[in-house]
Protein backbone atom coordinates (compact mmCIF):
# COMPACT_ATOMS: atom_id res chain seq x y z
CA UNK A 1 0.00 0.00 0.00
CA UNK A 2 2.86 2.40 0.89
CA UNK A 3 4.91 1.90 -2.15
CA UNK A 4 1.95 2.18 -4.44
CA UNK A 5 0.57 5.40 -3.03
CA UNK A 6 4.48 6.42 -3.78
CA UNK A 7 4.43 5.40 -6.90
CA UNK A 8 1.29 6.63 -8.20
CA UNK A 9 1.23 10.12 -6.29
CA UNK A 10 1.55 12.31 -9.60
CA UNK A 11 -0.86 10.89 -11.35
CA UNK A 12 -3.41 10.40 -8.31
CA UNK A 13 -2.87 14.42 -7.37
CA UNK A 14 -5.82 15.48 -9.23
CA UNK A 15 -8.60 12.26 -8.33
CA UNK A 16 -6.71 13.09 -4.37
CA UNK A 17 -8.06 16.88 -4.90
CA UNK A 18 -11.15 15.66 -6.33
CA UNK A 19 -11.87 13.46 -3.42
CA UNK A 20 -10.91 16.42 -0.51
CA UNK A 21 -13.22 18.49 -2.46
CA UNK A 22 -16.39 15.13 -2.23
CA UNK A 23 -15.27 14.86 1.37
CA UNK A 24 -15.62 18.88 2.21
CA UNK A 25 -18.45 18.79 0.67
CA UNK A 26 -20.26 15.85 2.39
CA UNK A 27 -19.08 17.35 5.65
CA UNK A 28 -20.88 20.58 4.73
CA UNK A 29 -24.02 18.58 3.73
CA UNK A 30 -23.59 16.44 7.23
CA UNK A 31 -23.41 19.96 8.66
CA UNK A 32 -25.72 21.89 6.61
CA UNK A 33 -27.68 23.65 9.71
CA UNK A 34 -24.47 25.14 11.18
CA UNK A 35 -23.77 26.96 7.69
CA UNK A 36 -27.32 28.26 7.94
CA UNK A 37 -25.85 30.94 10.56
CA UNK A 38 -24.06 34.05 9.43
CA UNK A 39 -20.65 33.01 10.12
CA UNK A 40 -21.54 29.69 8.51
CA UNK A 41 -22.43 31.52 4.99
CA UNK A 42 -19.49 34.01 5.46
CA UNK A 43 -17.14 31.30 6.17
CA UNK A 44 -18.72 28.92 2.85
CA UNK A 45 -18.62 31.68 0.51
CA UNK A 46 -14.78 31.88 1.14
CA UNK A 47 -13.96 28.68 0.81
CA UNK A 48 -16.20 28.69 -2.46
CA UNK A 49 -13.78 31.51 -3.77
CA UNK A 50 -10.69 29.75 -2.87
CA UNK A 51 -12.11 26.69 -4.37
CA UNK A 52 -12.97 28.79 -7.84
CA UNK A 53 -9.44 30.44 -7.46
CA UNK A 54 -7.54 27.06 -6.99
CA UNK A 55 -9.43 24.96 -10.06
CA UNK A 56 -9.05 28.20 -12.01
CA UNK A 57 -5.71 27.88 -11.81
CA UNK A 58 -5.61 23.81 -11.93
CA UNK A 59 -6.95 24.63 -14.99
CA UNK A 60 -4.94 27.42 -16.51
CA UNK A 61 -1.49 25.15 -16.12
CA UNK A 62 -3.37 22.51 -17.56
CA UNK A 63 -3.15 24.24 -20.80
Amino acid sequence: MRERSFFSSRESDHSSKKNLLQTINKKMMKHRHTFNTTLGKIVGSLMTIAFSLVAFAHGQNCT
